[in-house]
């Protein structure tokens, strides 16, 4: 398996495992997904007939991310994510990390945003951007953090709890609208100057734009890798995207 193929299964299966424990608790909204683990809002269950039929305007939601860790390499959040303008941390805001380590063992750990801030580094990475990183290192193995998922069902609850309903909408309002988060479609991420990846459930896409500005497109999964859907010269890749269920490119929406 490549390196891209482990990344791929390993952001899987740190969705998976963070998706699972929440719908067991929570409504679960997935708004989108990425080469290393997928973004979730949660809102309180209703757990009765009578609630369900109440309509009320206002909810509110905690947002999760999910994201996979493999020995050697940082995991990175993004700061707006964490925290405010004043840099005071969104208390609705969690991340779940799957970690693997070199001998296969796998862990999972869980953040409060306070939590992201005091422990994971602040960096801004190479596009400029200010995140928090993640990385397991002999001083640092954050085992305290290896909770159960009734503490981290309680966590999420608590912050669910006590919410300032406009500040919350307008941090939902706010994650809806950064880059990847917005839908459920996959996200491209570009990796070199002429590279990008695409996960879509047990699939990793790979693109290639050649010195013709002919994109290439590869498709890995269990039986292996081949080459698929390509977009032509004249076609610009801004007036395009690609669709991960059909393999296919699609005209952008006017």
């Amino acid at each position: 398996m490549s390196e891209l193929a482990k990344r791929n299964d390993d952001g899987r299966r740190a969705e998976s495992r963070t998706e699972a424990f929440l719908l067991d608790r929570f409504w679960v909204l997935k708004l989108s997904v990425d080469l290393d683990g997928a973004v979730f809002v949660v809102q309180p269950a209703t757990r009765s007939v009578d609630s369900l039929r109440q309509h009320t305007t206002t909810h509110s939601f905690s947002v999760v991310q999910s994201r996979s860790y493999r020995d050697g390499a940082g995991v990175e959040v993004a700061g707006s994510f964490v925290e405010l303008p004043d840099r005071k941390p969104q208390r609705q805001f969690f991340v779940s990390i799957h970690a693997v380590d070199s001998f296969g063992v796998a862990s999972d750990y869980f953040f409060s945003a306070e939590e992201v801030q005091s422990v994971f580094r602040r960096r801004v990475n190479p596009s400029g951007q200010e995140v928090f990183v993640f990385s397991i290192t002999d001083e640092r193995n954050f085992s305290q953090f290896r909770r159960k998922n009734r503490e981290k069902a309680s966590m999420i609850s608590k912050a669910l709890a006590d919410v300032d309903l406009q500040k919350n909408q307008t941090y939902l309002n706010q994650v809806c609208e950064m880059p990847g988060s917005g839908s459920i479609r996959p996200l491209m991420i570009q990796v070199a100057e002429n590279q990008w990846q695409m996960r879509y459930r047990d699939v990793l896409f790979e693109f290639e734009r050649n010195e013709n500005s002919i994109i290439y497109v590869s498709k890995s999964d269990s039986s292996g890798k081949k080459v698929i859907a390509h977009l032509l010269a004249d076609n610009p890749l801004d007036d395009y995207e690609f669709d991960p269920l059909n393999e296919e490119w699609v005209r952008r929406p006017q």
